[in-house]
């Protein structure tokens, strides 16, 4: 079974080779419409998740000497598994793992 990562334009999903992940992609939205696939808990845990990991990553790509001089990191609900990700504590696939499904 592959886990869902998230969604692209039109519904389409991407997934990740991530065994034991329920396979989201298959889910109806509630209603039609952008906001309601990201209304589903389904859908927006992993944007969640996946759009904090980006924002750190546009951090490095911008100021790299403020990604690596940090020596903390914090987060509330999914933001902890995001923290310990960026942190090295987990691994991206373990993080989405335990923090999201």
């Amino acid at each position: 079974m592959t886990g869902l990562l998230g969604t692209a334009k039109g519904g389409a999903c991407v997934r990740l080779p991530l065994p034991g992940l329920p396979n989201a992609c298959n889910r109806q939205p509630p209603t039609a419409g952008p906001q309601a696939r990201l209304d589903d808990t389904a859908v927006a845990q992993p944007a969640l998740f996946v759009a904090g990991l980006a924002a750190v990553e546009m951090l490095r790509a911008r100021d790299p000497a403020a990604v690596d001089g940090c020596v903390a990191a914090a987060g509330l609900s999914l933001g902890e598994y995001t923290a310990l990700v960026f942190a090295g504590a987990l691994g991206f696939e373990e993080g989405l793992r335990v923090g999201v499904y």
